[in-house]
């Protein structure tokens, strides 16, 4: 689950799951959970599929990976724009680069528009100050159709794609939904990311105050978010923490998490291989994530807050996935 979704979205800037704020449903945030051993299962899979996988992040990507090319340096490509995004740059005014804004419509495949209102200093490639900004209308491929817009701003860049490198960039999500055969999912809020290629590491953080996600009539509220990856370009093992706010309809009220040990895998490995996370409720009672192997998963109960475990619960990764599908 979590390393399938980072190496389908990481290196295409994906950001995880990404958005704002409550679209109207009862405001709970301000509600600890109380963990117990009858919820336990249903806390887990909802921290993990909010925080760290979702099919509402992966459409996201999807959008990320027509706009941008983010390759590591061996890859030979750097920082660019897609081909896609170079097809439709190159209908901006002559005038429209070197920093001068422009703003013009495409007509979808199937039905609808998007509008582009973009600064640029260079519509080959990623540049400090580069801001673009992408609006949906009712834009369909004849199976798909977006809504609402996306805002994307380079605020820094240094080094040389071929070595060493950093790039920082912020990107706001204003009601960007994806509906297919009935089902709409939508974010909303905004996130800052950077990335950062040293000694072989292509390190990615990226945080946000607050955004949600709302998926098959769920809705996650995740708040004071941050998650750190970095990815060895050799052999493409991966480390990841995390750490924030869950609120959600189905708990009733809010969660925070942090990882106490790294989740780790290789470049093999569907699901991780080691690591832990800790997620803490109401009177300081805690359910502890412990990674046994790609498969199994340890659920660690301390309902009354007192450092001791209470209860544990032997699970597997695929059942953590699939809870919700129930």
């Amino acid at each position: 689950m979590l390393i399938r979704m980072l190496f389908t979205c990481l290196l295409s800037v994906v950001l995880g799951a990404c958005g704002g704020s409550s679209d109207g449903s009862d405001d709970n945030s301000g509600e600890l959970v109380t963990i117990t051993t009858d919820n336990a299962v249903e806390i887990a899979a909802s921290v993990t599929s909010s925080t760290i996988d979702n099919d509402t992040t992966l459409d996201s990507a999807d959008l990320f990976s027509d706009l941008l090319v983010l390759q590591p340096p061996s890859a030979k490509v750097g920082f660019e724009y897609s081909d896609l995004m170079k097809t439709v740059l190159a209908q901006a005014p002559t005038g429209g680069v070197g920093n001068t804004p422009f703003n013009f419509s495409v007509n979808c495949a199937s039905s609808g528009s998007f509008s582009v209102s973009a600064t640029l200093a260079n519509p080959e490639m990623l540049s400090q100050g580069d801001s673009i900004t992408i609006t949906f209308d009712a834009c369909s491929d004849g199976e798909e159709t977006q809504d609402g817009s996306i805002v994307l701003s380079i605020t820094a860049f240094s080094g040389d794609t071929g070595a060493e490198y950093s790039l920082a960039f912020s990107v706001e999500y204003n009601n960007l939904s994806f509906t297919e055969e009935g089902e709409t999912s939508r974010i909303s809020g905004d996130v800052s990311m950077s990335i950062t290629f040293s000694e072989g590491v292509i390190t990615t953080e990226f945080s946000s105050n607050a955004f949600s996600v709302v998926e098959d009539g769920r809705e996650q509220t995740v708040t004071d978010y941050a998650i750190t990856t970095a990815v060895n370009a050799e052999d493409q093992s991966i480390s990841l923490s995390v750490s924030g706010s869950l609120s959600s309809d189905e708990l009733g009220g809010t969660v925070s998490f942090a990882t106490i040990e790294p989740f780790t895998a290789s470049a093999t490995d569907d699901d991780p291989v080691s690591g832990v996370l800790r997620i803490t409720g109401a009177d300081g009672a805690t359910l502890t994530i412990t990674v046994q192997d790609t498969v199994n998963v340890l659920l660690e109960i301390d309902s009354d807050g007192d450092g001791q475990v209470d209860q544990t619960i032997e699970t597997t990764w695929q059942a953590l996935d699939e809870f919700f599908d129930e």
